[in-house]
């Protein structure tokens, strides 16, 4: 049982999956559609609302719209969407369900379809390890019924990245011990799925985890000889894989050069925080954690494990053919647990250390390593306690043991699972701006300062300034903060913010002529910190004529390369003055003229139809010259990133292709 593993056929696996599929979408009626849940204000709560829900309303906008989901212009200065990872612009799930349904209706079938497909991969590799089906049904059911898992249905990254651990692991078992290149291609997707579904940093756990499988595999269950065939096996899957994800790759990597949080790393101290407590981590391994009342935080119930958990995993060893597999997931749990502790313990301090290892924070994301090792080790228990029985008592009390343990364990994790925060399928959110208004703002191109609700301007197609983005351009940050904090995420109008009227220079020339009042400034008390008028429309309360268009001809250009006395510089001139960082040639522009936005989806520029370079100004706009007289400018958002990161991944794509048909002909590879 420690090679190839229990086989099972087709329809078993049939079953198992028709199986897990009927559990996942009982529980998704019970929890939302019986249960239905009312909380809200929550964080899980403002993720699915905030986050999760705009941005899949954005992607199914541009898929309607017969658009790849690339830029948003509607979400601060324009962000690069696919560049983001967390939106998940480029994951084939999202892609295929959102091109169909509303927004809300892709992520219920998206969130029910991956809790399937986390007990289904979970469930085919416990078999190949050689648990039988009830224990590998047991390892599926703590692993798909964790708190992490279900909050898939809050945020949505998470279980569209972390769902791939169990079928990584499966595929590189089957790699391992059959050395046929259909393993590899598995292995390969199931990299490039991983990575797609947008969650940078469980991705990366993940992979790490399944390399120290595949290691631990490499050496434990492949013969010597065959041992050069599976590293080359290995080595395509990897090549293909990364072909597959080339060009979000790149796209993700020109962006970090370029963001607040970049690849500098985060300090040890802000990196620890969120970790679990000695404590809850001991209670939840005996199930004694306390179900939340609002959330899927506090964050000890995601690593809450049935009460069962302790006692299976110490019989592990009594499954003598998994033995082996008991060692690895053993360990590999233990280092979890003491990763999740953070700085209680040297080891995630350590791990801060390594190469990658100090680009995220918060030791809590390790919790689904954790679980699934801890799944794993008490599958194995069952199995052993089963393998025991019917060596004395036959096989048929063997199987009413394992039946019960599953019902045990799997009856538990249903009954205390709860889902507390609504669900856009029951509460759809309300709309923040009336159709008139966003028509009009759209037409105009004016923004608006709209310090509640974040991504409402994504959802609602109105280019909102203040939001919510973990990762944002630093320029953006310091346009206005020179001195920001990297870990900004964008919030903007605060009522301290407004009443200081510090920045209004900076959001006049940002284009925002609307104005939506913050929590304890009246609409009369907004009007007079902003020198506005009423606006016509609900909610914008303040309508500010001073503030420039969106494209307007400068009448003055100011050289400063230093970017805090350019933002020094920008402040003191005219509002139509420019600062640029190096000297641009340009000729004398009267003061009365004007220019009109046709179309501005983004970054390289056309001049009366012949390419034009695009000129940082004022820190953070795109500028183009143009000679005196009637032009017409074009500037379109055509990332470069991608369409290399697309060349490269073919051209990668093609040579592993061609090493594959090379090796099938000198008969070196099976499929």
């Amino acid at each position: 049982m420690g090679g190839k593993g229990v086989q099972h056929g087709a329809r078993e696996t049939g079953l198992m999956w028709l199986g897990f599929a009927a559990l996942s979408v009982a529980f998704w009626w019970v929890r939302i559609y019986l249960d239905r849940p009312t909380g809200a204000i929550s964080f899980a709560w403002l993720d699915l609302y905030q986050y999760v829900l705009p941005a899949a309303t954005f992607i199914r906008d541009e898929l309607q719209a017969g658009r790849l989901p690339l830029w948003n212009p509607y979400q601060l200065a324009g962000m690069p969407t696919a560049a983001l990872g967390m939106p998940g612009a480029l994951y084939p799930g999202n892609l295929l369900l959102l091109a169909w349904l509303p927004a809300e209706r892709a992520l219920e079938v998206s969130t029910v379809a991956h809790w399937t497909l986390a007990g289904g991969f979970t469930w085919l590799f416990a078999r190949r390890v050689g648990l039988g089906a009830a224990a590998a049904t047991t390892a599926a059911l703590t692993f798909m019924l964790s708190g992490r898992i279900l909050s898939g249905a809050y945020q949505h990254f998470v279980v569209t990245t972390q769902i791939w651990l169990p079928a990584l692991c499966w595929t590189l078992h089957g790699l391992v011990s059959e050395r046929r290149a259909r393993w590899a291609l598995g292995l390969a997707a199931c990299l490039a799925l991983a990575f797609l579904g947008g969650y940078v940093q469980t991705f990366l756990y993940s992979v790490q985890l399944a390399a120290a499988y595949g290691v631990f595999a490499w050496l434990a269950l492949c013969p010597a000889g065959s041992r050069t065939r599976v590293l080359g096996l290995a080595a395509a899957a990897g090549a293909l894989g990364l072909a597959l994800v080339a060009p979000q790759l790149a796209a993700t990597l020109e962006f970090a050069g370029l963001a607040n949080r970049g690849l500098d790393g985060i300090p040890l101290a802000e990196a620890s925080r969120h970790a679990i407590a000695p404590g809850d981590l001991l209670a939840g391994l005996v199930g004694a954690l306390a179900t939340p009342n609002r959330s899927p935080q506090p964050y000890p119930w995601l690593v809450s494990l049935p009460a069962l958990a302790l006692p299976l995993a110490l019989c592990a060893l009594l499954a003598r053919g998994a033995r082996a597999h008991v060692g690895f997931f053993g360990v590999a749990a233990l280092a979890a647990a003491l990763f999740l502790l953070g700085p209680a313990t040297p080891v995630f301090a350590g791990y801060h250390a390594l190469p990658l290892g100090n680009l995220f924070r918060f030791p809590v994301r390790m919790d689904f390593v954790y679980v699934f090792c801890c799944a794993l080790l008490l599958a194995c228990g069952a199995h052993g306690l089963c393998e025991c029985v019917r060596e004395r008592a036959g096989r048929g009390a063997a199987s009413v043991l394992g039946i019960a343990l599953l019902l045990g364990v799997g009856g538990e994790l249903f009954a205390r699972s709860r889902l507390d925060i609504t669900h856009p399928v029951l509460t759809p959110p309300t709309q923040t701006f009336a159709p008139a208004f966003a028509e009009s703002a759209r037409k105009s191109g004016a923004r608006t300062l709209l310090p509640i609700a974040p991504k409402s301007g994504t959802r609602e197609r109105v280019y909102a300034v203040s939001d919510y983005e973990p990762n944002l351009p630093l320029a953006y940050a310091r346009y206005f903060a020179p001195r920001a904090m990297d870990r900004w995420h964008g919030q903007l109008g605060r009522r301290e913010e407004l009443e200081s009227r510090r920045l209004l220079p900076l959001l006049d020339r940002m284009s925002v002529r609307f104005y939506a009042a913050p929590s304890g400034v009246t609409p009369a008390r907004l009007r007079k910190l902003t020198d506005g008028q009423p606006s016509a429309e609900q909610p914008p309360l303040a309508e500010r004529p001073a503030a420039l268009p969106r494209t307007y001809v400068a009448r003055r250009v100011h050289v400063e390369p230093d970017p805090e006395r350019a933002r020094a510089a920008m402040l003191a001139g005219d509002r139509r003055d420019v600062v640029v960082a190096t000297a641009i040639e340009t000729g004398r522009t009267p003061g009365n003229d004007t220019a009109t936005l046709l179309q501005h989806p983004g970054w390289q520029a056309t001049v009366d139809g012949r390419p034009s370079p695009i000129v940082t100004t004022n820190l953070l706009y795109r500028g183009v010259v143009i000679p005196a007289g009637r032009h017409e400018i074009v500037q379109r958002y055509h990332p470069v990133a991608l369409v290399r990161g697309a060349l490269a991944g073919a051209a990668l794509l093609t040579a592993t292709l061609c090493g594959a048909l090379l090796a099938q002909r000198r008969g070196r590879l099976r499929w």
